[in-house]
Order: C-alpha cells, then sequence, then structure tokens
C-alpha cells in the first residue's frame, strides 16, 4: 500500500513480522519525491520507516531522488542532485549505477532498480531509462520518451516485477517486461487523448506479459 505517515508504515512492518518468512519475496517503491525536491508527505520519520522496509526487501524501485533520499536524507539529496545536473550522458549513467551499487551495499540489497532516468544520445531522442542492479550486475533497459507521466504507471510497473520475481525471473527480464508493457500502453493513452489522471490503456496489453 501507499505510505503517506509513520503509523501506516509501522502496520507494514508489523505485517511483515507476523507473515513474511524467509522465502518471501518484498518489492518496496519508496515514494518520498521526484526532481530533487521531496512531496509535501515527508518527514524524517517517514524516511526512517522507509530504510526499515527497504533492508527487509528483495528489491527497492526508487526514481533517483529517493535512491539519494535512502542514502543521505532530505539536505544532503539536494546537494548531491545538483551535481547530477552538471554531468551527462555516459557519465551521468555510470554515477548513477554508483547510486545503485551504494544503496546495495548500504541496506544488503539483492536488486535496485532506480528508474525514470532520462537519457539522450547525441542526435537521438529522449529516452526514459531504468537501472537494473542484481547479484552486483548493472545493466540499463531504456524506451523512447513520449506522453509525460501518466498517473498509476508506477503501479503497474510494481506489479509486473512483483510477478515476475514469483515466477522466478531474472530482474533485468522483468523490467525488459514492465517496460515493454507500460510503453505501448503509453503510447495508446497519447493516440487516444486519455487524460493523465485517468492512467493509461493497459487491457489490451496484457498478453505481453504472457510468457
Amino acid at each position: 500500500g501507499f505510505l503517506s505517515d509513520e503509523k501506516q508504515a509501522d502496520k507494514i512492518l508489523k505485517f511483515m513480522d507476523l507473515f513474511a518468512g524467509e522465502d518471501t519475496l518484498i518489492l518496496t517503491d519508496p515514494v518520498m519525491g521526484d526532481d530533487g525536491e521531496v512531496y509535501p508527505i515527508y518527514t524524517e520519520g517517514l524516511r526512517n520507516r522507509f530504510c526499515e522496509l527497504v533492508s527487509r526487501s528483495y528489491v527497492i524501485t526508487p526514481n533517483l531522488t529517493e535512491a539519494l533520499i535512502l542514502l543521505h536524507g532530505k539536505e544532503k539529496m539536494e546537494e548531491v542532485w545538483k551535481g547530477f545536473q552538471d554531468i551527462t550522458g555516459p557519465e551521468r549513467l555510470k554515477r548513477i549505477e554508483e547510486t545503485g551499487r551504494s544503496l546495495a551495499e548500504a541496506f544488503d540489497l539483492p536488486a535496485v532498480v532506480i528508474t525514470g532516468v532520462d537519457h539522450r544520445e547525441e542526435s537521438q531522442t529522449l529516452k526514459m531509462g531504468n537501472l537494473v542492479l542484481e547479484n552486483g550486475i548493472c545493466s540499463w533497459s531504456f524506451a523512447e520518451k513520449a506522453g509525460g507521466s501518466y498517473s498509476g504507471t508506477g503501479d503497474l510497473f510494481a506489479s509486473v516485477l512483483s510477478a515476475g520475481l514469483v515466477k522466478g525471473y531474472s530482474m533485468k527480464k522483468c523490467v525488459d517486461m514492465a517496460v515493454d508493457f507500460i510503453s505501448a500502453s503509453i503510447r495508446d493513452a497519447v493516440e487516444e487523448g486519455t487524460d493523465r489522471n485517468d492512467g493509461v490503456c493497459f487491457e489490451q496489453h496484457l498478453g505481453r506479459l504472457i510468457q
């Protein structure tokens, strides 16, 4: 569920204490901010609870802002974020990979996926990238960026990853499937003029997930 305060986080932690076993695969999306800024719900207490959730997870799916918040807290995140704006291309991707490795080490995570990374090579169209780090191996999954932000795509992304994990797929395969599925859904939403608050047209693309 979506955490909006520390009490909700405490309930989820207690639920994990009761029901999570050694083989339970936990995915955490630490929703705290974006574009170098925290959301209005943010408190240091909420960050601390997310850190506890993250430390119990198999994989986490932060954007770059949230990855930096987990590592550094709000104030240091803002400073480090500014540094990321001064670098582009392969060097920026390398720095993000280093951030992913730092997260995996700090929270003893088997896998980290850093989502929503804007990337453009020379003379190419803008792409949206997702860093995939699993068992120490880094890779990227890219798709052309089109249509802006739509409600619910983060939930769809996490759902595809969770289902793939249960089926024993690698994290790279899970992310590639999610990117293909959501990209096609966004393209349809753009063509149909769907309001961004109404989400994307994903139903007709569910067959892409049957492999």
